[in-house]
């Protein structure tokens, strides 16, 4: 469950500040069983699993996270909002999907955090027939879940630190005839700053690689 509260101060008619929290409590309970179902000799093609005993797990935990925000906003014209904010985020822990043994199943991994930084301007022009936003921003990651192996099997531990950094640009044209024209496009660049050594694992990164699923591109076109 969460509770969240935010308030805004309107400075001028022009400037807005408003900062805000959500607490949250995060709790899970994993019931699991492993078992070795297999048809041959540990390690050959009728027996690929790699678990060395079979167990049973009943394990709960609780994470408690406070994710303030703040930010910043000035009208400059009725058409044209400048902005600016700070938020922290998380993602949520829990245990592996699959391990080789019981120690390895009982052991969580903990919600990786993120502070996101984020500046831009959102603006219309010609009666608001054209639209143009434009933002950069920054994610800072400390306790990021990044994936390990023991053997083949991947396991999830909070294991370094990574950063995103970023460009967006949006832009829409409406024609009296209802025809419209959108187009968009971001800019990434993300690296993993710091990977920790987890004993008996082997990482899947290293630092100054990139984030997995993270294209440094993306842009889309569309006319209707």
């Amino acid at each position: 469950y969460a509770a969240f509260g935010e308030v805004s101060w309107s400075i001028t008619p022009q400037l807005t500040v408003t900062a805000g929290a959500r607490y949250t409590v995060d709790k899970k309970r994993m019931d699991g069983e492993a078992r070795i179902l297999s048809l041959g000799q540990p390690g050959d093609i009728l027996s690929p699993a790699p678990l060395r005993e079979p167990y049973a797990v009943e394990v709960e935990k609780t994470w408690r996270e406070v994710t303030p925000r703040f930010a910043v906003e000035f009208k400059a014209t009725p058409d044209i909002l400048l902005y600016a904010s700070a938020a922290r985020g998380f993602k949520g822990g829990g245990w592996q999907s699959a391990t080789p043994d019981r120690a390895t199943a009982l052991r969580p991994f903990d919600p990786e955090t993120a502070w996101n930084y984020e500046i831009g301007i959102k603006s219309d022009f010609f009666d608001r027939r054209v639209r143009l936003n434009l933002a950069a921003f920054q994610a800072s990651y400390t306790d990021i879940q990044l994936v390990f192996r023991q053997g083949p099997v991947p396991l999830l531990f909070n294991a370094g630190e990574a950063r995103i950094r970023g460009f967006e640009a949006e832009a829409n044209w409406r024609h009296d005839s209802g025809l419209t024209v959108d187009a968009g496009m971001s800019l990434l660049d993300d690296d993993i700053l710091s990977v920790t050594a987890i004993p008996g694992a082997t990482a899947t990164v290293q630092p100054g690689d990139d984030l997995p699923l993270t294209p440094s591109f993306q842009g889309n076109f569309s006319v209707g």
